[in-house]
């Protein structure tokens, strides 16, 4: 979403952007690694405090326009920092600061500011291209527990940011739009109607696919995990994955009740879950029921049911809870098709209810 037209001449903020010099024309490549023949260096904003100053009053415009309602203002790290400053000065609220890495030193947060949870934070950005970088700091804040459900930016580039972020419940205000921009280029003589349309085709073609190394955060260890998760079997495996540090699943595909029990008593210490297949035991009964029971907790590993039901919802419940197997009341994981649709879930709810 976009437009301070309605309100302020934009015309006046795009011929000031102008003079600085941030409307950029040749080859670059941003930071998501797309090529663009159009770059908006609003950094260049920071050595010109007159401009710098307007185009923040533009964005407390739109804020206004739009009757947003907040408790904070958070700038995303780092170039939307001075917009957020002298936003937060000039509506006299408070600014949090979101840090791109937790210090090593100090308090060691990621949030800066005195804050409560359950109160709004209005995101602040410059520009605007897939949304990423907002998505980023938005879930710092949740995190923190605070509502974030709207941003402001200076410029949206038009290339998917918004839909990108409304699939989070972010809504993205713009004071000015890629081709709002564009003819006004048109109309000072910068560029042609053509180059225009070479522009934004270009703008519609997707980054080069690469590589990326993935790193790993000690936030996203099993122990922190376990934590964020309010299912009981979640928790259960991942107590059981970092106590034992293994993530192994042991597949027992085998017809012998007797070699299961031998290969389990062999291996049972090493893996976090064991997976099988009771239909295909030839003497399963009770008792190897009572011994599989027995030693998935004295070995510490979950019990999984390779099963893969697909019946009707009443005929899954008969599966899992009649017959000669009675799968829920030995099984901690089962598999099942999705082909029935909510009407198993259902069933598996109640039934997991009832028997755990």
């Amino acid at each position: 979403m976009s437009g301070t037209g309605d309100m302020i001449d934009d015309r006046l903020l795009m011929k000031e952007l102008k003079n600085v010099g941030v409307f950029k024309l040749g080859n670059f490549t941003l930071q998501s690694g797309q090529n663009t023949p159009i770059y908006i260096d609003l950094r260049l904003l920071f050595t010109s405090p007159k401009v710098l100053r307007l185009t923040t009053d533009y964005m407390c415009a739109l804020i206004a326009a739009k009757n947003l309602k907040y408790d904070y203002i958070v700038g995303v790290p780092y170039a939307a920092l001075p917009f957020s400053t002298i936003i937060a000065d000039r509506l006299e609220k408070p600014m949090l600061l979101r840090r791109k890495e937790v210090k090593s030193y100090g308090t060691k947060k990621i949030i800066e500011g005195n804050y409560e949870a359950g109160k709004r934070a209005l995101i602040i950005e410059d520009v605007v291209t897939s949304g990423g970088s907002i998505l980023e700091t938005v879930f710092s804040l949740r995190s923190e527990g605070l509502i974030c459900n709207e941003a402001v930016c200076v410029l949206d580039r038009e290339q998917g940011g918004p839909e990108y972020l409304q699939t989070d419940g972010i809504t993205l205000y713009s004071v000015l739009g890629m081709n709002k921009i564009l003819d006004f280029l048109i109309d000072v003589g910068t560029i042609t109607t053509k180059k225009k349309e070479d522009i934004l085709y270009q703008l519609t073609l997707p980054p080069p696919l690469t590589a990326k190394k993935i790193q790993y955060s000690d936030d996203w260890s099993l122990a922190s995990r376990k934590g964020s998760t309010s299912n009981s079997l979640n928790k259960r495996l991942l107590e059981i994955m970092n106590k034992k540090k293994t993530c192994l699943c042991l597949a027992i595909d085998i017809t012998k009740s007797e070699e299961i029990i031998q290969i389990i008593e062999k291996t049972g210490g090493y893996v976090c879950a064991v997976k099988l297949h009771a239909d295909v035991i030839e003497d399963f009964s009770d008792a190897f029921v009572q011994k599989l029971t027995s030693m998935a907790n004295d070995l510490d590993f979950i019990v999984f049911e390779d099963r893969k039901l697909a019946d009707t919802g009443y005929t899954t419940k008969l599966q899992l809870t009649k017959g000669p197997f009675k799968i829920a009341s030995w099984a901690q994981v089962v598999s099942v098709h999705a082909f029935s649709g909510q009407s198993v879930l259902n069933i598996l709810r109640k039934v997991c209810c009832v028997l755990f």
